[in-house]
């Protein structure tokens, strides 16, 4: 029940089965980041968020443009979409920050924080490779001062 008539049965059947795809890759993986290793449902998202960018900057649609309404875009934050994918370092500092404001404690749960826990594993991974002189990843990078700022918040690599 789409409240934008223009947009297509057939949009609103592939939309739908898409947030059903997005809910269930949630639910196993406690975000809605989805890769682009699992191709269809990546490649979805990443075009659900370029639709939204062109739509918050005026841009007129394109043949690979996702139509976009408010219900549609209510119900994709509901999930806990993340309309600019990545978040920063500092983005996310700032989250952990505030969980441990919150429960005295670096330890964050998968229920609930799913795409916050998924960081504090990459940092923990980059850490290890860092530690052990191997590569960290192209787009996760650790250096002195950011170890420096999660050791003295209490973060346990």
């Amino acid at each position: 029940n789409c409240a934008d008539e223009t947009i297509s049965k057939r949009s609103r059947t592939i939309f739908n089965s898409r947030l059903d795809e997005l809910a269930k890759f949630k639910e196993n993986h406690g975000h809605c980041n989805v890769p682009l290793k699992y191709p269809s449902l990546g490649f979805w998202c990443a075009r659900v968020r370029k639709s939204y960018r062109d739509l918050q900057e005026g841009k007129p649609k394109s043949e690979y443009s996702m139509p976009l309404n408010a219900e549609r875009i209510e119900r994709l934050e509901d999930l806990g979409f993340e309309w600019f994918g990545k978040k920063t370092f500092e983005q996310r500092l700032e989250e952990l920050q505030t969980f441990k404001a919150q429960h005295g404690h670096c330890r964050v749960p998968v229920k609930g924080y799913g795409s916050l826990r998924f960081w504090c594993y990459r940092i923990r991974v980059a850490y290890k490779n860092l530690n052990n002189g191997e590569p960290q990843p192209r787009d996760f990078k650790l250096n002195a001062d950011r170890i420096k700022v999660l050791e003295e918040m209490g973060f346990e690599m």
